[in-house]
This record gives structure tokens, C-alpha cells and sequence, in this order.
């Protein structure tokens, strides 16, 4: 088998439907030409800013770190290689950026918060690369339909402009959220062997056992921004006061 159709058969169709999109915006982009490839080149270049690189290269060697441990005593097996990879691009690097950008090592909200996001990651991971998935052409409509939602209730929600579009878009994505769970109930009853496996269960917890065990990296990026903070104050303070 080609490494072409060994890609292509190692995705659903979910994933199939996403890379099509993508491709097609690549295209799109490339053909407008106007300021994107210099707008890809400024995005590029403040993504390897040396800080970023810090910051999210240690996030990605501290996530290959716990996945060797969690393989070395026999709790990850490359059948969830998706998940993991899913998870670190949606979960993973934002929690990381939210540490930073927050600076609150020590505030009890923070990790309150996390509770909450270890679900959400858990929902979204398994939306991306769940065994149950609809035909391509369905999944070719519903992918973008989704993203097209979700992109609208995040821009509603820090746009006061947009309040009165909140509630209906809400009403929108838990009915395509339903939706997708009673395929799921039904999928599930008519082969509950696919869903009950240790394989399964292992997919199913990598997001939330992998939010929690970055903690550590989280505490440890919130306490040194802080500091950072910290001394950036005391320097602006100490050449406020000092006489010119």
C-alpha cells in the first residue's frame, strides 16, 4: 500500500471531510495571493519567537514525556495516537497560553476551570476522531457547518453587538451537539462491543488524563510569569521614582 493510501485509510471520514476544507481554503488563499503569503511569513516568524518557542516546545516535550511514561507501564498504546495529537493542538497548547497569559499559579478558580475544560477536551477530542462518525458527504457538510458556529458563538460572545445572536447560535450547536449524541445512543446499542473495549476506554480518557497530568507545567509557566510580571513592575516603578 502507498504511503498516500495508508494516510487515507488511517482517517475517518470526519478527518477526510477536514483536510478537504483545509485544502480547499489553502487553494482559495493561494489564489487571492494579495498579503497572504507575507501574512503566513508574519505568523510564522512570531510563532518562532524564542519565547513562544519555550513556552510550547516544553509543552510539547513535557506531552511526549508522559505519553513514554504512560506506554513504558502499559497505559498507551499507538491506537491513541490521534486523540493525543488532537488533544495537544486543542487542549494542550491553550492551556498552556491561559497559564501564561493568566499568571495565577495560585488561584483555586484556575484549576476549578480545568475541571470544566478536561470535559470540554474530552467532547471535542472525541468529536474529531470518535468511532462513530457519518458518511463522507455528510461529514463534508457538517464539519464546516460546526466550525461556522462555533467561530460565530466565540465572536458573539466579546461582541456586545452580537448579544441578541448569542442564544440562538447556543440553541444551534446544542441541537447539532443532540444530534450527534443520539447517533452515537444509537450506534452504541446496535454494536455495544465497539464501544465497551479497553481500547475504546483508553481513546476516551486521554483528554482528561492528559489535562490533568499538565498541572505541573501549567503551575510551574503561571509561577514564572508572574515573576516576570513582577519584576516589570518593580522597573517601571523604580524608574518612575528615581529623579531625572
Amino acid at each position: 500500500m502507498s504511503p498516500t493510501l495508508a494516510v487515507l485509510d488511517f482517517l475517518n471520514s470526519r478527518e477526510k471531510a477536514s483536510l478537504l476544507w483545509v485544502a480547499a481554503i489553502v487553494a482559495f488563499a493561494t489564489a487571492k495571493r494579495n498579503g497572504v503569503a507575507s501574512s503566513f511569513v508574519a505568523v510564522v516568524r512570531s510563532l518562532l519567537a524564542p519565547k513562544l518557542l519555550a513556552v510550547f516546545g516544553s509543552a510539547a516535550l513535557y506531552c511526549a514525556g508522559v505519553v513514554l511514561l504512560a506506554r513504558w507501564i502499559g497505559a498507551w498504546h499507538t491506537a491513541a495516537l490521534k486523540e493525543t495529537i488532537y488533544w495537544f493542538f486543542t487542549g494542550g497548547v491553550v492551556l498552556v497560553g491561559r497559564a501564561v497569559t493568566h499568571a495565577a499559579p495560585f488561584d483555586l478558580a484556575f484549576y476549578k476551570a480545568l475541571l470544566r475544560q478536561a470535559v470540554r477536551f474530552t467532547i471535542v477530542v472525541e468529536f474529531l476522531v470518535n468511532l462513530y462518525v457519518f458518511p463522507f458527504l455528510a461529514e463534508l457538510f457538517l464539519v464546516p457547518l460546526v466550525l461556522l458556529f462555533v467561530a460565530m458563538q466565540v465572536l458573539a460572545a466579546h461582541d456586545d453587538s452580537l448579544a441578541n445572536a448569542r442564544k440562538p447560535i447556543e440553541g444551534l450547536l446544542t441541537t447539532i451537539g443532540l444530534l450527534l449524541l443520539a447517533y452515537f445512543v444509537v450506534k452504541a446499542i446496535l454494536n455495544p462491543a465497539n464501544l465497551f473495549t479497553r481500547e475504546h476506554a483508553e481513546r476516551l480518557l486521554v483528554a482528561p488524563i492528559l489535562t490533568f497530568a499538565f498541572v505541573p507545567l501549567l503551575w510551574a509557566w503561571g509561577w514564572i510569569s508572574r515573576r516576570e510580571q513582577e519584576n516589570l513592575r518593580r522597573g517601571l516603578r523604580a524608574s518612575y521614582d528615581s529623579p531625572v
